[in-house]
């Protein structure tokens, strides 16, 4: 067997995630202090910096899963994983290229096929248990979350009548899960697991989000 470096490498990417998802939080709470304060300039800017932030971060992801598809990076990576989403860095390292197979709720599950079902999923569940946080999650989120579905690339309809924008990649979904889960309080350990499988047949169980 040829030694390697592969933990260190893992490790490294690890640390570069977490740090860049450091910075797309602090640039959220800018936006979000900003936006409450009417300052709509600066909450477009600190949005169009956190999208920016986020594309990089994405790209980083995509570097990190190419490695881990070379030969040798995953002895010893098969089995079931957890993965904790820290609250902090909105979304967990590993999703991109997984499919959920299942997503429990404050401990009731629903079987799922797609990342846009455990959207769904979530944001009826916000429906049934917080519909006063409704209005307070189509202001601060219009491009996923409004009235008319026509002016989303894809839109899934909503227990209440809303629509929300489901044409997402894994990453995505998981980070609006856990900002609406957040926005709304619902924010304890483990509020909204998701059972996922990886190609090389790796079973993931993604929480959202973990509290501190």
């Amino acid at each position: 067997m040829i030694e390697n470096n592969t933990s260190n490498v893992f490790a490294a990417f690890k640390i570069l995630i977490e740090e860049i998802g450091t910075e797309i939080d602090l640039v959220t709470n800018v936006g979000r202090i900003a936006w409450e304060r009417s300052d709509y300039g600066r909450a477009n800017e600190a949005g169009q910096r956190a999208i920016l932030v986020t594309a990089y971060r994405d790209r980083v992801v995509s570097l990190r899963n190419e490695w881990e598809a070379l030969p040798g990076a995953q002895e010893g990576k098969t089995g079931e994983k957890i993965i904790p989403l820290k609250a902090h860095n909105y979304e967990p390292e590993e999703v991109t290229g997984t499919k959920p197979t299942a997503v429990s709720i404050l401990g009731q599950s629903f079987p799922v096929s797609s990342w846009s079902d455990v959207f769904v999923q979530t944001m009826n569940t916000i429906v049934d248990l917080r519909p006063e946080k409704f209005g307070q999650i189509m202001q601060q989120l219009p491009r996923i979350v409004g009235l008319d579905g026509k002016k989303f690339k894809r839109a899934k309809k909503l227990k209440n009548g809303k629509f929300i924008e489901v044409n997402l990649s894994a990453l995505y979904t998981v980070r609006y899960c856990s900002q609406v889960l957040k926005m709304v309080e619902l924010s304890a350990k483990d509020s909204v697991v998701v059972t996922a499988q990886r190609k090389n047949g790796q079973t993931l169980k993604i929480s959202i989000p973990e509290s501190h």
